[in-house]
């Protein structure tokens, strides 16, 4: 696509960022700032805001791929994936002749979304079972990473 990035390629697919994409972090981070406390320097605000910008891409770039592979399974070529602001795009180069294979090329991403989602969510839910004692955990987590990572996997 025009006016886009490459910034890698997976199995002969160009995954692209589209020029518009750095207004998301610059908004982000302004956000991220501005929220941030004063105790906690800003800018720490900031920083994180950006980190879960492009942990929700990782996200939305693993959906794109999924749809990808499964249209090249198919037969069907695939000429990119590009990121926008807003989500992403996987630019097919023709659709799919057999409606089986469309369904399955739909589909795969929203389940690679759930996927994603129980994995974000396995600590939030290891830390309220009553038969996991938190002392037992092999590792600690802490209420903020738990919340963030369930809005993750709620987008």
């Amino acid at each position: 696509m025009s006016g886009s990035l490459k910034l890698f390629s997976i199995r002969g697919i160009d995954i692209r960022v589209h020029f518009t994409f750095p207004i998301l972090f610059l908004f982000a981070g302004a956000l991220g700032y501005s929220l941030g406390s004063k105790e906690d320097m800003p800018a720490v605000g900031a920083l994180v805001a950006i980190l879960i910008i492009c942990a929700i891409f990782v996200c939305v770039t693993i959906h794109e791929i999924g749809h990808s592979l499964v249209a090249q399974k198919c037969g069907v070529g695939v000429r990119d994936i590009t990121l926008f602001p807003f989500g992403g795009l996987a630019s097919l180069a023709s659709p799919p002749e057999d409606p089986n294979d469309e369904w399955k090329i739909a589909v795969v991403g929203p389940l690679l979304n759930f996927f994603i989602a129980l994995v974000l969510l396995t600590p939030f839910f290891l830390r309220w079972l009553p038969w996991v004692p938190r002392e037992e955990l092999k590792f600690p987590i802490p209420p903020t990473l738990s919340g963030i990572l369930l809005w993750l996997a709620l987008i």
